[in-house]
């Protein structure tokens, strides 16, 4: 479970870097509001907590035989999939949600992790 923690403290700190550069560009587009900040914070928590989720599954998966480790894996998978799909939607029908504040942290994680691979690869072949 340490390295979850190590992923999850990664994320978080690029979560947060993400969502400042987030709120300066539409504070520059004119766009920001109570709602927008709202959204992305509440966002950038879940996204985070769904990770911390993804990553205990996975390690309660290690624990049982394949096929076992499948079904947890595919019940994780099903619970987190309809816990954002229903946050997404509960956005668009409420007053209180930006709804791309919403969908866009959810985005985070893919740039965050091909950027580090990029980092670690450009560092790596700099030492070679």
């Amino acid at each position: 479970m340490q390295v979850v923690w190590a992923e999850t403290k990664r994320l978080a700190i690029g979560t947060l870097i993400l969502d400042f550069i987030v709120l300066a560009v539409m504070f520059g587009l004119k766009r920001l509001s109570i709602s927008a900040i709202f959204s992305l914070i509440c966002a950038s928590i879940f996204l985070i907590l769904n990770f911390i989720t993804l990553g205990w599954f996975s390690v309660m998966a290690l624990q049982r035989s394949p096929s076992g480790a499948r079904i947890w894996m595919g019940t994780g998978y099903l619970l987190r999939v309809l816990l954002v799909g229903g946050l997404i939607i509960f956005s668009f029908f409420s007053p209180i949600f930006e709804p791309f504040c919403i969908i866009l942290p959810f985005l985070y994680p893919k740039l965050l992790f091909v950027a580090g691979e990029f980092i670690r690869g450009k560092r790596s072949s700099e030492r070679a």
